[in-house]
């Protein structure tokens, strides 16, 4: 058992532990671990795939990556029939290859960290184009390329069938390239980028979005906002982090649609206050983040019921801690409201968090 499993066994609502959940980082070999089609030619320095490279195997993943891979031929792997796995990371591909290399099965094509930096002049942007065919890709890979840009003609021939985007850690500072983006999109994260605006647009079945580290100022109700985040239609999203951003500003009605968030996370900005029932429509909120930001008040959070991890800490709320901030939360299990400036000998204050819940909640 860890650590903060015995904490949580013993004392069910604990105050300054560091011990909230966070979801594991994405695994893009998933559907090969079992596979008896899998071939690791990883750091093996090879630096050209021509078309007769292993054509007619039945082998359903490969890994390149870590090689000199220079060229890809075009037609290369079209051979290879039960392809679905390729990673091609850690290699010096020409920003050329999204635009000749294709193939009618790949479900997962892994490009982290994959081009050249030298391929192109200084003067020009650095924004591959998408115009091979993937009919049945669903996980497309492109961090850490240095990508300014993202040019996708159209998103209906060239991946139709995509479900997971991960363009984290490159340049982008705008998103307009996801016009078009095809419905199906559930997983986008843009972690580590220049974005100052974003709005989900059609993205009717996000699930899963990252903007962490990027510098959108303000959280936005209506599409007129022209810098922060606009979340309109975001019914589906269950997963939602903008840590370390320079948020200062929250409109009431900016989370109105996220009724089904499930993990909040708004850390490390410079929130120092949370409109009136700003939060009131996450009914199915179960983790929410707030930690390091100027909050002199505790936000509403009654009725939220479905509660458990609530981070506070690192914050100005010496003096506004009530118990009225914390009604109608059953299942909150879990507190933390270290550095606050609270001082050690204040107990009171937690017990009047502790009566105003469930009886069964001790301290």
């Amino acid at each position: 058992m860890s650590f903060c499993e015995t904490i949580a066994s013993i004392v069910p609502l604990f105050i300054a532990l560091d011990c909230e959940p966070h979801p594991p980082p994405p695994r893009h070999d998933a559907l090969c671990e079992d596979s008896t089609g899998y071939v690791n030619m990883k750091d093996i320095g090879g630096q050209r795939i021509g078309k007769d490279f292993l054509q007619n195997s039945s082998f359903t993943c490969i890994n390149l990556s870590g090689n000199n891979i220079t060229e890809i031929e075009e037609g290369a792997l079209n051979g290879m029939k039960d392809l679905i796995y390729l990673n091609l990371s850690g290699n010096q591909l020409s920003p050329e290859f999204l635009t000749t290399f294709s193939h009618p099965k790949l479900r997962v094509l892994v490009l982290d960290d994959a081009f050249a930096d030298d391929s192109l002049p200084e003067d020009i942007p650095k924004s591959p184009t998408i115009l091979s065919e993937f009919p049945k890709l669903q996980q497309l890979y492109l961090r850490r390329n240095n990508l300014e840009g993202l040019i996708v003609p159209s998103w209906h021939l060239s991946l139709p069938d995509i479900k997971q985007l991960y363009l984290d850690d490159n340049r982008l500072e705008s998103t307009d390239f996801l016009t078009g983006l095809s419905r199906s999109l559930t997983h986008l994260s843009l972690a580590n980028n220049h974005l100052s605006f974003f709005k989900t647009e059609s993205l009717d079945n996000l699930e899963v979005l990252n903007l962490d580290n990027n510098q959108l100022s303000k959280l936005c109700e209506n599409e007129s906002c022209s810098e922060g985040v606009y979340l309109n239609n975001a019914t589906n999203v269950r997963f939602l982090s903008l840590s370390n951003n320079n948020l200062s500003r929250m409109d009431q009605g900016a989370m109105k649609d996220l009724v089904n968030v499930k993990y909040l996370n708004l850390a490390n900005n410079s929130l120092s206050e949370i409109p009136h029932l700003a939060f009131q429509n996450l009914t199915s909120l179960f983790d929410i983040n707030l930690s390091n930001n100027g909050l002199q008040n505790i936000p509403d959070l009654c009725n939220l019921r479905k509660l458990k991890f609530l981070n506070l800490s690192h914050n100005f709320l010496l003096k506004s801690i009530k118990r009225e901030a914390f009604c109608d939360l059953p299942d909150l299990d879990q507190i933390d409201l270290k550095y606050n400036g609270i001082p050690e000998k204040s107990p009171q204050i937690f017990f009047d968090i502790v009566s105003n819940l469930s009886s069964s909640f001790q301290i």
